[in-house]
């Protein structure tokens, strides 16, 4: 699989290419933006499932920390808001 379409299949489904919120940040063919986006839909669709009470109990403040983690380590511009997930 090519890197772009690697990325691009995981910032759309990223339950199905990584195990653990951890892979994401130990995956070195992503940056700190594609990283943030993928683990902005994960916890998307990790709020979405837990409030249906179908997702893994402690799943949800995983990827919150490890977007958390990703978030410290980008310069943030004053005022601007972290990168929003592409919607396709």
């Amino acid at each position: 699989m090519k890197n772009t379409k690697f990325v691009e299949e995981a910032k759309l489904h990223p339950a199905r290419i990584y195990t653990r919120p951890q892979d994401v940040l130990r995956d070195r063919r992503l940056n700190d933006v594609d990283r943030l986006e993928i683990l902005t839909v994960w916890e998307r669709e990790a709020r979405s499932a837990e409030s249906a009470q179908a997702a893994p109990q402690g799943r949800l403040g995983d990827i919150v920390q490890a977007r958390q983690e990703v978030e410290d380590r980008l310069p943030s511009a004053a005022g601007q808001q972290p990168p929003q997930p592409s919607r396709h």
